[in-house]
């Protein structure tokens, strides 16, 4: 046992696949390191939010952030989200998302950033897996999160039209999964987006990139699960 969240029900969202069940975090515990050092984690964290929260964009409380901490225990896939709106478009990263089963597949976008604004305008879109030998390239597209749109001849990697709706994605994508948008709700600092997958195809196999969190990452050094000169973020 790593992590433990306590949950409560808030609300329900209706999709065409069934009902879409939320909940709220009320307390998280973490197991990958003592609790004085989990705590120190947690104070060090608190004092950074409250020396940026005048140029962040996500007001986050302490429980929050622990509970993102747990949450991050989990290895998360990253992926790169393409859309197009009339003869413009974007492309950017995301790792807040998770399939829903029946074909229905759900993430959530900063309701600040251009990003969010931008699928719920678009009402649909195609989702790539990043082989991690990419992961780099596909990081420094974080800033397009902020942008109305890209140059699609200027990216450092070739697109193709994705299968079912020509939807421009990375030639290098391991799997493409096309969907259109069904539900929006908005959620605090995010909005959840619930999306019908149109069309589910995998290119290629071999490692994907993935994020962890630095707390998990130094109990499996530890634990002897990588090498203990392996880097640890800071963050995640």
């Amino acid at each position: 046992m790593l992590g433990q969240l306590g949950l409560q029900s808030s609300s329900v969202v209706e999709t065409g696949g069934g009902d879409l069940h939320l909940f709220e975090v009320q307390s998280s515990k973490n197991y990958c390191l003592p609790r004085l050092r989990i705590w120190g984690h947690s104070l060090f964290h608190a004092w950074l939010r409250a020396r940026s929260k005048r140029i962040t964009d996500v007001a986050m409380t302490a429980r929050a952030a622990d509970a993102m901490t747990v949450l991050f225990i989990c290895p998360r896939p990253v992926v790169l989200v393409s859309l197009t709106l009339g003869d413009s478009g974007n492309i950017f990263p995301m790792n807040l998302m998770g399939s829903f089963g029946n074909g229905y597949f759900g993430f959530g976008l900063n309701s600040r950033r251009l990003a969010s604004s931008l699928v719920e305008c678009a009402g649909r879109l195609a989702i790539s897996g990043i082989p991690f030998e990419e992961a780099l390239v596909a990081r420094e597209l974080g800033k397009n999160h902020r942008r109305e749109a890209v140059d699609w001849s200027e990216l450092p990697f070739r697109v193709t039209p994705s299968a079912a709706l020509g939807i421009p994605v990375p030639s290098f994508a391991s799997r493409v999964r096309e969907m259109e948008i069904e539900a929006v709700r908005k959620l605090g600092s995010h909005t959840l987006f619930v999306g019908r997958i149109i069309r589910d195809e995998r290119r290629s196999d071999g490692p994907q990139f993935f994020m962890i969190h630095g707390l998990y990452q130094a109990w499996r050094r530890s634990a002897g699960r990588v090498p203990l000169d392996t880097p640890i973020s800071p963050g995640l």
